[in-house]
């Protein structure tokens, strides 16, 4: 709810997925729509860095 005018604001809906990368990024890089917001470490045999991914869900149905 906003305090200043008593409307009520929809919730942002965001989708997140997990990569495993070869080459390392920092955070705040983006992939099309998709921003890295988490850096995490290597995989346990090869390595890869870790990283979630977050973009802003398009409106429509909602994904399973």
């Amino acid at each position: 709810m906003n305090v200043l005018t008593g409307a009520t604001v929809g919730a942002m809906r965001l989708e997140t997925k997990y990569l495993r990368l070869r080459t390392p990024v920092t955070l705040g890089s983006r992939f099309d729509d998709w921003e890295v917001t988490w850096l995490g470490g290597w995989s346990r045999d090869r390595l890869h860095y870790l990283v979630m991914v977050v973009r802003v869900a398009p409106d429509g149905p909602k994904w399973k």
